[in-house]
């Protein structure tokens, strides 16, 4: 992750040693197989949830990029008018993510938490460049927010991208 929040990676390590459940089920060790862990604790349809939640679906409103999940027209249209219709603005308010609204804080996973947004944010930035590959994101990330580990993201408008 870079100083500004955001994350470049072409992949992304993820140590599954950081894991409390993981350790447990299958001890200490070097490395872990992944599909191990998987065969005993996950079935499709949550693996299929967690999926959904890495590649999200968007919606394309007023020339602003939005998660799908959270789009509320009305919200939407509030902000804009309260943002003078400022699309990376609206962006950054409506796909900001608290980690903790996703998976229920608690001080056992905090840590646990925040390792997860490198790897969500390069899932979110791959959606998006499949989703837009005319267009350029920006996915930034937060691990000491005001509630937990937050992650958001906003598209670079021409004068940002020094395109324009």
């Amino acid at each position: 992750m870079t100083a500004d929040g955001q994350v470049h990676p072409e992949h992304v390590e993820i140590d599954l040693a950081g894991f409390s459940d993981v350790t447990e089920l299958l001890g200490p060790r070097a490395e872990y197989n992944p599909r191990t862990y998987l065969s005993i604790m996950l079935k499709p349809s949550m693996m299929a949830l967690a999926l959904t939640f890495a590649f999200p679906r968007f919606v394309e409103h007023r020339g602003a990029v939005l998660l799908e999940s959270a789009y509320d027209e009305e919200a939407v249209e509030a902000w804009f008018q309260q943002l003078d219709g400022d699309a990376v603005a609206v962006e950054l308010v409506m796909n900001h993510i608290h980690l903790w609204d996703v998976f229920a804080p608690s001080t056992a996973f905090e840590a646990e938490t925040e390792l997860l947004l490198a790897p969500l944010a390069t899932s979110w930035g791959a959606a998006l460049r499949a989703a837009f590959p005319t267009r350029t994101f920006r996915v930034l990330t937060d691990p000491d927010g005001d509630y937990g580990p937050e992650l958001t993201f906003h598209s670079l408008t021409a004068e940002a991208s020094g395109s324009g």
